[in-house]
């Protein structure tokens, strides 16, 4: 990527590189193959391949070292935007509430159907015929999908189909199910019964990081937390709400679901379940934090995180914005080894 795009993509100004750095590709594939467990989130949506190719990336790790992980505690938006030539789009929806996905265990399979028919007609009837093969590889993602076990819950169903789309090989393992263990219950009593200080550390090193990069927005990466407050959310009724202190206690916490906003969320998976974690564009603005939150409340030194996105490597064919599923997994292969990044 150009400088110019760089400076864009990620914000902050490039100071002595300790934020916008981009090493040569040898250097960052040698970092991932040093890693005991390298791994990549996202959420289970229909997204473009720019974001796609990382889980390539670690695909092409192996098993021994890969790993994939799905965030399944957002909030459910499933829909496929699909763009036409004037530059103009059309969004079909799936489904959309505010109940997060791993709640969210069945869907109507007629109602499934229902909609890939209309992306799949809504896509020939905006693009024409002229993209045979981005049809050809929609219509293999459908078949897969839809010929998976018909009472599968959603989120395996979406999981499932992508990765047998894509011919990956190595695990891959859901959020949810990482936060209702005790190493999550560890992390954030842990937090949650020295709060004050841990507000205090937040509160302090994001003062800092606005302060060293300039930054004038208020809110930017994340707004401060207020007295009683944690960065996590907590389930009520099956929606999220805001956890304050409060307004809980031990054992109430106990009988709680507890997730973590985006902070603690790869702070908890550096410290507890990887020692590389690559990054969309997105977590660039906030790991500077999370590496001084790791030394000045927890008292360790995380290893080095990275940054891999193929979305302006993508950007000057028409399938930068359509869903992976419109993409043939080969493309987006043939686009990661064209970087260098694997052989």
């Amino acid at each position: 990527m150009e400088a110019a795009t760089k400076k864009a993509l990620l914000k902050p100004p490039r100071e002595n590189g300790e934020i916008l750095f981009v090493p040569e590709a040898e250097t960052f594939s040698a970092a991932l193959r040093g890693a005991r467990r390298a791994v990549t989130c996202h959420q289970l949506v229909f997204f473009h391949p720019g974001i796609a190719i990382r889980f390539h990336l670690i695909n092409s790790l192996g098993p021994a070292t890969g790993c994939l992980l799905f965030m399944d505690t957002d909030r459910t938006l499933l829909q496929a935007r699909i763009p036409c030539r004037e530059g103009e789009s059309k969004v079909c929806g799936l489904l959309s509430t505010e109940r997060a996905l791993y709640r969210n265990v069945s869907l109507r399979i007629d109602r499934l159907e229902r909609f890939f028919k209309v992306v799949g007609e809504e896509f020939v009837r905006r693009t024409g015929s002229g993209l045979p093969d981005a049809v050809q590889a929609y219509e293999r993602y459908v078949q897969i999908c839809m010929g998976l076990d018909r009472d599968m819950p959603l989120r395996e169903r979406l999981a499932e189909s992508f990765v047998r789309f894509s011919g990956f090989e190595v695990p891959y393992h859901f959020l949810s199910d990482l936060f209702a263990g005790d190493a999550f219950r560890d992390f954030f009593l842990r937090i949650f019964d020295d709060e004050r200080r841990f507000r205090e550390v937040y509160n302090r090193t994001l003062h800092r990081y606005k302060e060293r990069f300039r930054f004038r927005f208020r809110n930017f990466p994340f707004p401060e937390l207020k007295s009683g407050e944690l960065p996590f959310w907590v389930e009520q009724k099956g929606v999220r709400c805001q956890f304050r202190v409060d307004r809980f206690n031990a054992r109430d916490i106990q009988r709680s679901t507890i997730l973590p906003k985006a902070s603690p969320l790869t702070l908890f998976l550096r410290m507890h379940y990887c020692d590389h974690f690559v990054h969309g564009v997105g977590g660039a603005n906030y790991e500077w934090v999370n590496d001084r939150i790791a030394e000045e409340f927890f008292g360790v030194e995380l290893r080095p995180w990275s940054v891999l996105s193929a979305t302006f490597h993508l950007g000057g064919i028409p399938e930068r914005d359509y869903p992976f599923f419109f993409m043939a997994p080969r493309e987006v292969e043939r686009r990661l080894r064209k970087t260098g990044l694997v052989a």
